[in-house]
């Protein structure tokens, strides 16, 4: 005869089956608890990270804005083909800038970026200074004007330079060229670390390390020549 108590004797196997899953479920609850307490961390870092990311990009982009090295806005969309600039320095003498194209920068309306420029100081049939380059940026604002590769100088006086930057002031015709140059005229053969070039071309400074070869019977109306020695 059964006992009135057998179906609810102790089953070692059942407890043991149960106590595993208890176990189970502690520890999904444990990895779940470490799981929150690393997000809760590192959701603020990273936003932290993204936040220094933001404000050190937007205080790159501010200090080489006012040096004009950042090119054209990503919202340019002023494009001109075969532009052409007028106007006159402080001496009434005219002076053009044509480019093969140029884009207006948005943020900054006065400063426009042209492609293969000329600028061409005074007009015929007087005396011409001839720039020409691989790239420039004119501001309308200061009617200032910087060449960038392959620039080209040619007078009529016949002085004919080569360099690699010139910045050009249109109101008083003057060329400044803190690269090294090279070139020939009616003197000879010249080259220096940098130049200047001051009242439309009157006047030629050649600045550091120059090596000269000077002519005999050049043109009487050559422009005045400064040379000075290394730096």
């Amino acid at each position: 005869m059964s006992s009135p108590t057998a179906d609810h004797a102790y089953h070692p196997l059942t407890s043991r089956g149960a106590a595993d899953r208890q176990l189970q479920e502690l520890w999904r609850w444990k990895a779940h608890s470490r799981l929150i307490k690393r997000l809760r961390w590192a959701l603020p870092a990273a936003m932290a990270g993204l936040l220094a990311i933001l404000l050190g990009w937007a205080a790159f982009d501010t200090l080489i804005e006012p040096l004009g090295l950042a090119g054209p806005s990503a919202d340019t969309s002023i494009r001109m083909m075969n532009p052409r600039f007028y106007g006159r320095d402080q001496g009434g003498k005219a002076f053009s800038v044509a480019a093969v194209s140029a884009m207006r920068d948005n943020n900054q309306f006065q400063r426009i970026y042209v492609e293969k420029p000329m600028l061409i100081l005074g007009a015929a049939p007087g005396p011409e200074t001839k720039v020409s380059a691989d790239k420039g940026v004119y501001h309308e604002d200061t009617r200032m004007l910087i060449l960038d590769g392959d620039v080209h100088v040619h007078d009529s006086q016949g002085n004919d330079f080569l360099t690699s930057h010139a910045v050009i002031n249109t109101v008083t015709d003057d060329v400044d060229g803190p690269a090294p140059v090279a070139g020939h005229g009616p003197l000879g053969r010249i080259a220096s670390s940098s130049y200047a070039v001051h009242d439309g071309g009157a006047q030629i400074l050649f600045n550091g390390r120059v090596v000269a070869r000077i002519e005999q019977g050049g043109a009487p109306q050559s422009p005045a020549v400064a040379l000075k020695g290394p730096r």
